[in-house]
């Protein structure tokens, strides 16, 4: 029967092989902290991206609808009065559901970035 003391470098090379073990599992970590990162940031960049697409749309729009309800109503005065009411009204329904539209939107998207089914462990596949 075969001991500890028999074989020296059975112990060498396990700690070898432990230590190899917990640097790979260290990179592997490191790694996925970087893809989820970069799928943060692209996220964000996309969505800036998106809302300042969005707003210069929105500011072309209602300087478009207030002139034509200048013209339908004959007063400029009137049309801003509308056009300011109607977004006040919209961002009261944003106030009301930005739980519903942000938050938990945010959440889903992180708890599957971060706890998603993806092979942790590649590498036990061999």
């Amino acid at each position: 029967m075969m001991t500890e003391t028999d074989n020296p470098n059975l112990t060498e090379k396990l700690t070898k092989d432990l230590v190899s073990y917990v640097n790979l599992r260290v990179n592997a970590a490191k790694l996925a902290v970087v893809e989820n990162l970069s799928e943060i940031f692209c996220d964000g960049f996309g969505l800036l991206f998106g809302l300042a697409l969005g707003m210069i749309a929105l500011v072309l729009f209602s300087a478009a609808l207030t002139l034509w309800l200048g013209v339908v109503t004959g007063s400029f005065l009137l049309a801003c009065l509308l056009v300011g009411v109607f977004f006040l009204l919209l961002a009261m329904i944003f106030f009301a559901l930005r739980r519903r539209m942000f938050a938990d939107r945010m959440v889903a998207m992180f708890s599957k970035m971060f706890f998603s089914n993806r092979k942790e462990n590649e590498d036990d596949r061999l």
